[in-house]
Order: C-alpha cells, then structure tokens, then sequence
C-alpha cells in the first residue's frame, strides 16, 4: 500500500473528516483491521501569516516526500489555489481536489455544475486553476453571486459554532440551490465539510456531488492500487 501525505484541512474537523474517510474505504476494501500507511502535516493557520501560507504548505509537501509519501492530497477546498504551486515542487504525484469530482460528474452525465463552499473556497477557486480543471474535462462550473456568497459564510460560521444546522440555516442554503438548479445547473458540488448536513440528497432539489468526500475516497483508492 502506498503512503498517503496528507497536508491538513483549513480546520482540523475537515482533516479529521478525510483522516475516516480514507481509513473506511481502505477496511472496506482490504478487510481486518487494516488501516491507511498516513502521514500527517497539519497547520495551525492562526499562527501564520497569509503571505506565508503558500511557502508553509509547499515545504511541508516535500517534507512528506522525503518522508515516504507515496504521494500528497490537500485535504481542503480553499487552500487548492497552491496547488499548482505544490504540484510543481513535487516528485511524486499530486492527488488534486478537482479531479475526483470532475471524473464522478462525468459518469453521471453531468456538464454544469453549481458549487456551494465557504467564502474563502470560493475566492480560492476563482483565483486558481480548479475552475479551468473542470472546464478542461468539458465542466461548466457555476458559482454563487457575491450576497449568497455571504450567505454561504453566514451558514459556515453557524455550522462551526453551534456544530449542527438549523432548520432556518437548512432553509437557506435550499433557497440557494433551488435558484442556482432554476439557472441550469445539473447537479451541486458541495465544497465545505460545515455544509454538507444541511444540504444532501434528501433535500436538495439536484444530485449532490461532495468533494471532500469524492477526494477522500479517490486518495483511498490510490494508496491501495
């Protein structure tokens, strides 16, 4: 089994949510109680200038490298806009966010795609290649106006304070969605672990496409081939 590198989430709730994730689908698929080869390097963002961000998460993917990774994920939505970055440093392969979701929309006849993520997911995909990654597989990908931007966040920052929707929050981001399905969209990229309980398949008026989750399982899927 190959060495999973995993550089950790915005929060440690989403690197825990890859670190079960992964281990699932690798004792579904090998049985017993085998669990991921993992190597873990987790920030603490507080501490961190944003200028340095990019530099920080670089070095630390070469230091699971040199570590034994097999090859490296980033186990976040909105910090995939140094992606390119890492992925040129690298020596071993870069597990993209992008690709994974890209792949599963394409199996289920998907072209156009609304994404629902945090502020800082957003920002990061309209300034990074994530965008032209899905356009590259045929993908249009729709995002959110700049007020239900700040109601995504709203949301986001409920989901973490209390650690559970509600009902009015459930509400709307389902206003959301059904405005983004009325504009054409096919399906919804859910891009942020803090959302995905408040909008899923019992919900949502479109297929739901979670990206944490698609990513989780291909990084799985990797260690193990």
């Amino acid at each position: 089994m190959r060495t999973i590198g995993m550089l950790g989430g915005q929060s440690w709730e989403t690197t825990a949510f890859y670190y079960r994730v992964i281990n699932s689908a690798v004792r579904r698929q090998l049985g017993g109680q085998t669990t991921a080869n993992f190597i873990l390097h987790s920030l603490n963002l507080a501490d961190i200038d944003s200028q340095q961000v990019a530099a920080m998460l670089t070095k630390n993917a070469l230091d699971l490298e040199l570590s034994g990774a097999g090859f490296v994920m980033l186990g976040t939505d909105s910090l995939h806009y140094i992606a390119g970055q890492i992925e040129r440093e690298l020596r071993i392969p870069f597990l993209h966010l992008a690709d994974p979701t890209a792949i599963a929309l394409l199996q289920a006849g998907i072209q156009r795609v609304a994404l629902l993520s945090s502020s800082l997911g957003l920002n990061a995909i309209e300034r990074t290649s994530y965008q032209q990654r899905l356009n590259e597989y045929g993908i249009q990908l729709d995002l959110p106006s700049e007020e239900q931007k700040e109601t995504l966040y709203q949301l986001q920052q409920q989901q973490w304070r209390y650690g559970k929707p509600t009902p009015e929050s459930a509400t709307r981001l389902l206003t959301i969605a059904n405005t983004m399905a009325a504009q054409g969209a096919q399906a919804i990229i859910i891009g942020c672990t803090a959302l995905d309980q408040q909008l899923n398949a019992d919900n949502s008026p479109l297929p739901i496409f979670n990206t944490n989750l698609l990513h989780a399982e291909a990084g799985a899927a990797l260690a193990i081939s």
